[in-house]
């Protein structure tokens, strides 16, 4: 629903974002987006990223993710055919319609 709102309206739905990243800062929340986490050390309190670097954390959000299920037919590359599953998809979709 909040992708169909997204798209016919000039301004972000309420409740499209789960927090906007001023709460984040207000919050003392470091917010690493796009990164792997390699290892957590429990004991440590820290956690090992893809990059090497290794971060202390007193609590840990562990959100896995998930992808789009892409179609596996002839023309389904094509440029009309659109895969729905964050907010740039829903950005590019609004800018092709």
């Amino acid at each position: 629903m909040l992708s169909k709102e997204w798209l016919r309206s000039d301004t972000v739905p309420a409740g499209f974002e789960l927090r906007d990243e001023r709460w984040y800062d207000d919050n003392q929340i470091d917010l690493i987006l796009g990164t792997r986490v390699e290892a957590l050390d429990r004991a440590g309190g820290q956690l090992r990223l893809a990059d090497s670097r290794c971060i202390p954390a007193d609590r840990v959000l562990l959100a896995t993710g998930a992808r789009a299920r892409r179609l596996n037919l002839p023309g389904a590359d094509a440029a009309n055919v659109h895969h729905l599953r964050t907010r740039a998809d829903a950005d590019d979709l609004r800018a092709a319609l």
